[in-house]
């Protein structure tokens, strides 16, 4: 079964604000890293880090740049991104698991 992607509000939010340059390099990370799921085969970069495992449902980070990281929750047939925001925004995330 094919995976689904879906985008939580509070993500969209997040990357309408930001600059356009910094828009052009999450696109470019969501696309690397649906290479990485679907094919196995991550980057040079892209660093994805687990983090947070709750059995069938994982909780993943990938870095968009030095200070900006974006999280997805994936259960067995689906992705959901979560959070787009800095190391601090990921721990308070984190916190709420």
């Amino acid at each position: 079964m094919p995976l689904r992607y879906y985008f939580k509000s509070a993500f969209q939010k997040t990357f309408d604000k930001l600059p356009r340059d910094q828009q052009a390099l999450v696109l470019k990370t969501l696309e690397s890293l649906r290479g990485y799921l679907e094919g196995g085969t991550a980057p040079f970069g892209l660093r994805v880090k687990k983090l947070h495992d709750g059995g069938p449902v994982k909780t993943f980070e990938a870095r968009v740049s030095a200070d900006l990281r974006l999280v997805w929750v994936h259960t067995t047939d689906e992705i959901v991104f979560a959070l787009l925001g800095k190391h601090e925004d990921v721990r308070r995330f984190l916190k709420n698991l």
